[in-house]
């Protein structure tokens, strides 16, 4: 499992997380502590935007958001009209398996990640966050089902 990030046009490192350390506690320590909070420190009154995910749900992570003053808003799992770093997921997973040399190890997943994770555009970002109110408006007229995003 991978954890990223952007704010506008800027973007977090790709983390990785160590299989066997899916619960919140390891989410709190190798995500917002070790990269959450620095990233966001760069980046004036942003709101973490977060899908549905037990470890994001968990008392525990709660409590930490709120003592580290992270504002966040809870959006439904897997919600792609919704929340636009799934689209980054997509590209980036398109992009790992358009690679003329696919990688065959784990160590070579995170290297194809981290360097197509690199790649990502600016304006793809920005495209993505100017498309928001669009897609905002697009949910709610089809009252909650999916989009064409």
């Amino acid at each position: 499992m991978v954890w990223g990030a952007f704010v506008g046009s800027s973007m977090s490192n790709l983390v990785v997380i160590p299989p066997g350390q899916n619960k919140a506690v390891d989410f709190i320590e190798v995500v917002y502590k070790g990269e959450l909070l620095g990233f966001l420190g760069e980046t004036a009154n942003a709101f973490l935007m977060e899908d549905g995910a037990s470890i994001h749900r968990a008392q525990v992570s709660k409590a930490w958001r709120e003592e580290h003053s992270i504002k966040s808003f809870m959006w439904p799992a897997q919600s792609p009209d919704l929340n636009p770093i799934e689209n980054v997921w997509s590209l980036l997973k398109n992009a790992v398996h358009c690679r003329r040399i696919r990688p065959r190890t784990v160590k070579d997943m995170m290297v194809a990640l981290n360097e197509e994770w690199r790649k990502i555009s600016k304006d793809y970002l920005k495209k993505l966050i100017d498309g928001m109110p669009s897609r905002i408006k697009a949910v709610i007229k089809n009252k909650g089902g999916s989009t064409r995003w």
